[in-house]
Formats: C-alpha cells, sequence, structure tokens
C-alpha cells in the first residue's frame, strides 16, 4: 500500500492538526462576542442573566466539533 493514500491520510493529518490549534480558544471567544452582542442590543434591564446563560450553553453546544476531531483522528489512525 502506500502512495496516494498515504499523502491523503497525511494531509487530512495536517489539516486536523490545524483545526485543533485554532478551535481551542474558538468556544470562549464566541462566548463573550455573545454576550457582547446581547447586552448592546438589550441592555442590561429585563435581561436575566441565567436565562442568557443557559442559551449561550446550548447555542456553544452546537458549535462543538470535538466528537467529529476525535471521529476523525480514529479514522485516520485505522486507515
Amino acid at each position: 500500500m502506500g502512495g496516494k493514500l498515504t499523502d491523503y491520510i497525511a494531509t487530512i493529518k495536517r489539516n486536523l492538526d490545524q483545526v485543533e490549534m485554532i478551535d481551542s480558544g474558538r468556544i470562549a471567544k464566541i462566548r463573550i462576542k455573545l454576550k457582547e452582542n446581547i447586552a448592546s442590543l438589550f441592555g442590561k434591564e429585563g435581561l436575566d442573566e441565567n436565562r442568557l446563560e443557559q442559551e449561550i450553553v446550548y447555542y456553544i453546544e452546537k458549535l462543538d466539533i470535538q466528537e467529529e476531531r476525535v471521529r476523525l483522528a480514529t479514522h485516520l489512525s485505522y486507515f
């Protein structure tokens, strides 16, 4: 075996490594930006901080790509 498939796997692995470096601070940045945007839109009046935090956690969970990164790394190891 080898050749092109090995090259493709190496390229995907390099790109996955770059994604992991970028993703490490992405969620924290999104959380801060969401809070700032919501606060500027609604102001502090009438804003339920607990509810806001719940909504942010829900939204951020949708943005989490950890499971996909692990799955891709597992597939790369397999091949």
